[in-house]
C-alpha cells in the first residue's frame, strides 16, 4: 500500500501544482500582465495532468483492491 502511495503522490502533486499555477496566474492574464497563450497553455496543461493522475488513480485503486482481497482469501483459509 506504501508502494502505491510513493507511486502516486508525485503525480498528483504536480496535478495540484499544474492546477494551482493555472488559476493564480489567470488573474496575470485577466490584468493583461501576462500572455493569453500561457494561461491557455496551462490550462491545457491541468486538463492533461489531471486526467493522468485520474487513470493512475485508478490503476492503483484497481491493483489495491485485488491485493486486498488475496490478504482476506489468505486469511480466511
Amino acid at each position: 500500500m506504501i508502494l502505491y502511495k510513493n507511486k502516486l503522490f508525485p503525480v498528483i502533486m504536480l496535478a495540484i501544482g499544474v492546477t494551482m499555477a493555472q488559476f493564480i496566474l489567470g488573474g496575470g492574464t485577466h490584468t493583461r500582465v501576462l500572455p493569453v497563450w500561457l494561461h491557455h497553455t496551462l490550462g491545457w496543461a491541468a486538463v492533461v495532468s489531471n486526467l493522468y493522475c485520474l487513470a493512475l488513480e485508478a490503476k492503483y485503486l484497481v491493483s489495491n483492491s485485488r491485493l486486498m482481497n488475496s490478504v482476506y482469501q489468505t486469511v480466511d483459509r
